[in-house]
């Protein structure tokens, strides 16, 4: 019976920069993207874009490397995870981040033209 290989990442925020981290050094132990190396890859959240950076058509028709990941997140990081001294009572009733950042990064990163936010073009 032939296995599955899936690659699950967990989000965690910033954090996120964590297993960007792992997979960069697994990314430099074979010779192939890591895409390759797995039937499915998913993630939750933070780990959702890592999966999608690391099997994306994005980066000169190729995709992302975990490091360009960590970077993105180092770049973006402040002002995709900014806090208020409001942070807290906020998340009670919405998210505790306003998503205009997050938006604006993936909306460059991953080329989603803000007309059409829902489409990919890569």
């Amino acid at each position: 019976m032939k296995s599955i290989k899936v690659l699950a990442i967990d989000g965690g925020g910033i954090r996120g920069i964590i297993p960007a981290v792992i997979l960069g050094e697994l990314q430099s132990r074979q010779a192939a993207p890591l895409y390759t190396a797995f039937d499915l890859i998913a993630g939750t959240s933070t780990g959702g874009i890592i999966a999608l950076g690391i099997g994306t058509r994005c980066k000169d028709g190729g995709p992302y490397s975990p490091s360009d990941l960590v970077d993105m997140y180092v770049e973006n990081g402040p002002a995709i995870f900014k806090k208020n001294p409001l942070t807290p009572e906020l998340q009670v009733l919405g998210p505790k981040y306003s998503p205009d950042a997050l938006e604006a990064t993936l909306a460059r990163f991953f080329r989603i033209p803000s007309s059409s936010p829902l489409s990919l073009l890569c």
